[in-house]
């Protein structure tokens, strides 16, 4: 009977990677441990190993293991794009109202619109107001500065 546990143990460890929801992953351990126990003739111990160490992973040890691969979310770090909310760069080709151009920030290139819809010179320092997709929404820094920001509906991110 070794032979389908460790059958077993390899379909559910092979399912469990296509998923990766960790839900089967204590059982295909398991089964592998039940395959070993097999050589001792004791088939109440294989289950025991089989159903012990899968429930026991569900209940102890896949509630830890998604709390350490959830971590940076749970600690409230945010998406790359959204780390862009706020910061400045400097348009390195020319932003239009028809046309995205191209803003440098941190010494990577960025694709750029202009939040209000203006021009925006080369050369002229933005800070980014929003995110749409991978194109950053941004308005010159004296023009922020001189005017109210836009409105929280209007900064953030955009699908």
């Amino acid at each position: 009977m070794g032979w389908i546990w460790l059958v077993m143990g390899m379909v559910l460890l092979g399912v469990e990677v296509t998923r990766g929801d960790l839900y089967l992953f204590g059982f295909g351990v398991g089964a592998f441990l039940a395959a070993l126990l097999s050589l001792t003739g004791l088939v109440p111990l294989e289950w025991a190993a089989f159903l012990g160490v899968g429930l026991g992973s569900l209940g102890v040890l896949r509630p830890r293991w998604l709390k350490r691969l959830n971590r940076g979310a749970s600690a409230g770090l945010l998406d790359p794009m959204e780390r862009m909310l706020g910061m400045q760069g400097e348009v390195v080709e020319t932003i239009t109202p028809v046309r995205a151009g191209a803003v440098e920030i941190s010494g990577r290139r960025w694709l750029a619109s202009a939040l209000d819809d203006s021009e925006i010179a080369v050369g002229s320092i933005v800070e980014v107001y929003g995110v749409e997709g991978t194109t950053l929404s941004v308005l010159p820094v004296l023009l922020a500065q001189g005017s109210p920001a836009p409105k929280d509906a209007d900064r953030g991110l955009k699908g």
